[in-house]
């Protein structure tokens, strides 16, 4: 905790500019996110527009200083490289996954049936345990340590 009077206000401004910073970061990632989806769906114009997007919003949260222009370049820089492998070698068709068949109702009705039946029916009762005929020696309580005189 801060004490003197410069050290209480450096705290409050550090406080203020670590919000402003993570709106900065935050919409950059935001961003960056929606673009690697857009990659992802393999649709070029759309991924190519999220890029932009993503490109201008981290330049920006660089320029404000939220993060450094290096981390802003590099991460740019892997975004246009997953763009341009997107773009020199288009998805092919995406062929859609057979539709699993749907339970029959007797398979919903033997799982409702087995939900409803009472818990103690499935286990048997638990034997009574013995108890204990003696309990254990147990050590004497220490006394408490005499201090030291000098």
């Amino acid at each position: 905790m801060a004490n003197t009077a410069s050290a209480k206000k450096q705290q409050r401004s550090n406080e203020r500019r670590r919000l402003r910073n993570r709106l900065h970061i935050g919409r950059a990632r935001t961003e960056v996110k929606k673009a690697r989806e857009a990659i992802a769906s393999g649709d070029v114009s759309v991924a190519s527009e999220a890029v932009r997007l993503a490109s201008r919003w981290l330049d920006h949260a660089a320029s404000k200083g939220s993060i450094h222009k290096d981390n802003a370049a590099r991460r740019k820089g892997r975004l246009m490289s997953q763009l341009a492998q997107l773009a020199a070698n288009p998805p092919a068709a995406v062929v859609a996954e057979p539709a699993r068949p749907a339970k029959t109702v007797k398979a919903k009705a033997e799982k409702v049936a087995k939900a409803e039946k009472p818990k103690a029916a499935e286990k048997p009762a638990k034997k009574a345990t013995k108890a204990k005929a003696e309990p254990k020696d147990e050590k004497p309580a220490r006394k408490p340590r005499a201090k030291k005189t000098e």
